[in-house]
């Protein structure tokens, strides 16, 4: 009897230690997805365009942004800035009030870490140099680039995520994407037009080659970029240098010019170096008035949500006969 009671005494010891192993692996497991845990205290981490980790540790309720691209967008999402870049493109009616920090690549970095931002929205060109101050001060920075609709699409659902707005961001993706291709499928399969994109600032003139909005959105219609097999320009390859001789070698169909800075000293520069040159008048485009400069804020930056109109504006020009620019 001893035995059998020592047996059973045994069994229900093994049973309760048993129980307080799963109690103790319902715990923990509970304590994981509940985010208790210090790892799981993270709002959000993700890469940013320069491959660096960006670690949100709550919903970011302060954001500098120093890009246009990313400010536009962030507002279409439903997001506020608390500082932004000085910046000569249109800016959100709801950020026209926002403190400024300077220009692309002159922000000012004791003005910026005054505003105590929980995240500053950067480029990879222009704010890298940001990194190190803004790591001193413990500030997240995240270098995003746009370059093109994919780049939208991706930057899009990001933002959307960092401001919990990711449902705004993909409703506004499939509206944009269907206005585009229901202009896509306008344009005539078939139809061979030429195009050269010019760059003009206040003191140059550039031929572009590559990655530029203008240019996607040229391709986007079916135009041929003549300029690509251009040699590209020593310090820019997405560049070709400004020549005229080649503008009436290759006779584009289309000469559309982006102007960068103030739109004023761009006009004259396109009045003194283009227009007064003599062999200005013998380009087909000119004769044909389809040497057109183009609105900065659908073609000099990335247009975001409003590729649509983008495309709109330039294939109004292209095939009038098929288009409206209501824009």
């Amino acid at each position: 009897m001893k035995k059998v009671g020592s047996i059973i005494i045994g069994l229900i010891l093994l049973i309760g230690l048993v129980g307080c192993g799963q109690l103790k692996k319902e715990s923990a497991t509970e304590e994981k997805e509940t985010g208790t845990t210090n790892e799981e205290n993270i709002y959000l981490t993700f890469k940013d365009d320069t491959d660096a980790e960006v670690v949100l540790k709550e919903e970011p309720e302060r954001i500098a942004v120093l890009s246009s691209d990313s400010l536009a967008m962030l507002y279409d999402l439903g997001g506020q800035a608390v500082g932004r870049l000085t910046s000569s493109s249109q800016i959100p009616e709801g950020a026209k009030d926002v403190p400024e920090l300077g220009t692309a690549n002159e922000i000012n970095v004791e003005e910026l870490v005054a505003l105590k931002p929980d995240l500053v929205i950067g480029t990879p060109t222009f704010h890298a140099k940001l990194a190190e101050v803004l790591e001193s001060n413990g500030i997240p920075l995240a270098l995003l680039k746009t370059a093109s609709f994919e780049d939208v699409k991706e930057k899009a659902k990001l933002l959307g995520k960092i401001i919990g707005t990711e449902e705004k961001a993909e409703q506004l993706l499939q509206e944009t994407e269907s206005k585009m291709d229901k202009i896509s499928a306008k344009i005539p399969a078939e139809d061979e037009k030429t195009v050269m994109i010019l760059n003009v600032t206040p003191s140059s003139i550039s031929i572009q080659k590559e990655n530029t909005t203008a240019l996607e959105i040229a391709e986007l219609l079916g135009l041929n970029n003549i300029a690509e097999e251009l040699d590209a320009s020593p310090k820019s390859p997405s560049t070709a240098p400004y020549s005229m001789e080649k503008m009436v070698e290759k006779q584009p169909d289309f000469i559309f010019m982006t102007i960068h800075g103030a739109e004023g000293a761009g006009l004259k520069k396109i009045e003194t170096d283009l227009k007064e040159n003599p062999a200005w008048a013998s380009l087909n485009a000119v004769k044909n008035n389809q040497a057109i400069v183009l609105p900065s804020q659908l073609f000099l930056v990335n247009p975001g949500f409003h590729y649509y109109e983008s495309m709109n504006t330039m294939a109004s020009i292209v095939y009038p006969e098929l288009f409206k620019n209501e824009n």
